[in-house]
């Protein structure tokens, strides 16, 4: 499975991250065929053939280790939380598990890669992963944590992310063939008539820069909060 290693090389290139950050997400990708071709090599092939490089000499970028475990995942939904209204801290680091954290980080590299092909439909369909995967990741706190049952800023979070699953799927009642998504690439991001743009941005941002737990929780509770239903309060 190399989904989230291509979608690492898209978004740099996409960006126009520096070389650095380019070769990295290369060599990360890469790095997973490595092993494959190694093993199959016919007698008197080129297995004799002395490497043209000494060992060390010019080698690949080292894979760097994703820092954003589980207990960087309960720090953002934690931070979240408190954005919504909740500061008492329901998550600890068991309640997400690195199976859980490792779902996460995939879900926004697929996300935020489809809503970088800059098109309706791949911005759609970025809205859908991730107003799903937020839907899902509630579910499964709440079964893995008292705390999260009863936290009134998950029922909102996960309020929003329903709305917005809505939003992002739904033909327009006005216009025949429209949707609710408006999108001009890099201008205007209007979803169910809230203009998200300014949030989208951020959240992006903070994921694609490698913010803290705190920047990043606080700009999903942003953006989700654009979706709230119009009868609750301001956190």
């Amino acid at each position: 499975d190399i989904h989230s290693e291509l979608n690492g090389v898209l978004i740099a290139w996409q960006m126009r991250k520096p070389a650095d950050v380019l070769g990295s997400s290369l060599a990360m990708l890469l790095h997973r065929f490595a092993s494959d071709g190694a093993e199959e090599q016919p007698e008197g092939s080129l297995e004799a053939t002395p490497p043209l490089l000494e060992p060390g000499e010019l080698a690949p970028p080292a894979v760097p280790e994703d820092t954003r475990t589980a207990k960087f995942w309960a720090d953002v939904m934690n931070r979240a939380f408190s954005r919504l209204g909740d500061s008492s801290t329901p998550l600890g680091q068991e309640c997400v598990g690195e199976a859980l954290a490792q779902q996460q980080r995939d879900l926004l590299d697929s996300a935020f890669g489809s809503m970088m092909q800059k098109s309706r439909k791949g911005m759609q369909q970025g809205l859908r992963r991730i107003a799903d995967g937020v839907v899902e990741l509630s579910e499964q706190l709440e079964a893995a944590c008292t705390g999260a049952r009863h936290s009134p800023a998950m029922l909102r979070l996960r309020s929003a992310a329903k709305r917005l699953h809505v939003l992002a799927m739904a033909k327009s009642l006005i216009k025949p063939g429209g949707v609710h998504v408006e999108y001009e690439p890099m201008k205007a991001l209007t979803v169910g008539g809230v203009d998200v743009h300014l949030e989208l941005n951020r959240f992006i941002g903070a994921w694609l820069h490698r913010k803290g737990p705190e920047a990043l929780g606080e700009a999903l509770a942003d953006f989700f909060d654009d979706f709230r239903a119009q009868e609750e309060p301001d956190a």
